[in-house]
């Protein structure tokens, strides 16, 4: 009873070489589901871009749709572009002035400052009971002189000995110099006041002795033009400082270069991810192409569904899906195989047969190899009883072919232990027993319960024969 039970608890893998070439039988259902499903879906999809297609308000309706959709593009596609050239020539001149501008170049935290304050007044007096009054021209004369300052070329005012590059090529500009000096004026108190910037105390001298000699020079021009008026030096301070406007100025400009340098990567990203919008205005083409498209589709489906049915199905029934499987779970030898299905047999089914361990000869030479091994492997006794659920017919053929083959044993047929009462009374220990099964349709449970009732009876089981 043990050994029985073994065989019952038996666990085997699913070998899937046999799932493959068990699929493979069905090959007749699948490729009609393939094309079942590949024609309908294709048809489907034929017909359903058709109606689409000669319909002319649909058309008329996706042309103007897609006309709308390329203007819009277009003019995006042109405004990022116009943006792009903006922010590339505003970078282009941001790189000039950071490698140019003194101002850029100056340590904040390290600067020379000379500040000069000129008191500028017309003379102006108002002359008691007159009705006429001469013009007051201070506020015009410190406005001229502070648009002096301010229209004087670096260039004149210093060259540093060694550093006479710096003034060539590119030239320097007001740009390049903004801050380096700068005049401010005070209309209320008259003031004109001239502030000098730089890392070096001597550049700073040179550069104020150059203002002042414009100034000067200024001052005998006004004079000419708007008469005598006075122009002099309030004080005048010298130190070093921590210029905070200016570490505020070159934070500024960072800033300003950080936000276009972002914002030409960010442009430039959004006109890379812009696509051309496509028509949706079907062309014959088109519907042949969605034809094919669902056809495709139908077919993969018509493939794989089928496919994972029986998969499942051949995984989860408890059948016999192969000759070898046979032997490798109930450690008993396969006598032999034989055809005995009178359906003809195409290539491909014999080759998927033959896979499975089934043989290709024909019933009677398959039969010929049975009795000479049940004449092996049955020495010790004279008779041999036929058992399994199979076809009754098909048992006693098989038992009168081998009987014509073994003269001096007797082959008796006992049926089906399952149904069979007689099958079972027919057991004794004086008999060797043959089951005989059919390749993917008897059950292993049905076999288990054949090898039990054997062995319960004592008789000796000497292998399979699977029938197709």
């Amino acid at each position: 009873m043990n050994e029985s039970i073994d065989y019952a608890n038996r666990t085997v893998e699913v070998s899937l070489v046999d799932l493959f070439w068990s699929l493979l039988r069905k090959w007749r259902a699948i490729l009609a589901c393939l094309l079942i499903l590949g024609i309908g879906l294709g048809g489907y999809g034929f017909m359903k871009e058709y109606k689409t297609y000669s319909n002319a308000t649909t058309r008329a309706t996706r042309q103007t749709k897609y006309e709308s959709s390329l203007h819009d593009y277009e003019v995006k596609k042109e405004a990022l572009e116009a943006k792009i050239d903006n922010l590339e020539m505003r970078i282009e001149f941001l790189n000039h002035a950071r490698e140019n501008s003194l101002m850029l170049k100056i340590d904040p935290n390290n600067v020379f400052r000379i500040v000069t304050v000129y008191y500028v007044d017309s003379d102006y007096e108002i002359i008691p009971e007159s009705v006429y009054q001469n013009p007051d021209y201070t506020n015009s004369l410190l406005k001229g002189y502070r648009n002096a300052v301010q229209r004087i070329e670096y260039n004149d005012l210093v060259k540093m000995e060694g550093e006479d590059e710096l003034f060539s090529d590119p030239p320097i500009t007001t740009q390049t110099v903004k801050r380096i000096y700068s005049a401010g004026i005070d209309e209320t108190a008259n003031l004109l006041t001239v502030i000098i910037i730089s890392e070096k105390e001597e550049r700073a001298d040179q550069i104020m002795s150059g203002v002042k000699a414009a100034i000067d020079e200024t001052n005998k021009t006004l004079t000419q033009a708007m008469g005598k008026h006075t122009l002099s030096v309030v004080s005048e301070s010298r130190e070093w400082v921590v210029d905070t406007d200016l570490y505020k100025a070159q934070a500024e400009f960072q800033e300003e270069y950080s936000k276009v340098a972002e914002g030409i990567d960010a442009a430039r990203k959004e006109l890379s991810s812009l696509s051309k919008p496509k028509s949706t205005v079907l062309t014959k083409k088109d519907v042949i192409k969605a034809g094919i498209k669902f056809g495709v589709i139908g077919s993969a489906l018509g493939l794989i569904l089928p496919l994972l049915y029986y998969g499942i199905k051949l995984i989860l029934q408890d059948k016999v899906k192969s000759v070898g499987e046979l032997g490798a779970r109930y450690n008993m030898p396969v006598l032999g195989t034989a055809k005995v299905s009178e359906k003809k047999q195409g290539k491909l089914d014999a080759k998927i047969a033959s896979a499975l361990g089934m043989s290709s000869s024909n019933i009677e030479d398959s039969i010929k190899y049975v009795a000479a091994n049940i004449g092996l492997r049955a020495k010790s006794t004279d008779k041999v009883l036929l058992l399994g659920n199979t076809d009754r017919g098909n048992l006693e053929k098989i038992a009168e072919m081998i009987q014509s083959e073994i003269g001096d044993k007797t082959i008796c047929v006992g049926g089906d232990l399952k149904s069979d009462y007689s099958a079972i009374s027919a057991l004794n220990d004086d008999c060797a027993v043959v089951l005989i099964e059919d390749l993917q349709k008897t059950k292993h449970s049905d076999i288990v319960n054949e090898i039990k009732t054997v062995q319960a009876a004592h008789s000796d089981k000497i292998g399979f024969i699977v029938l197709q």
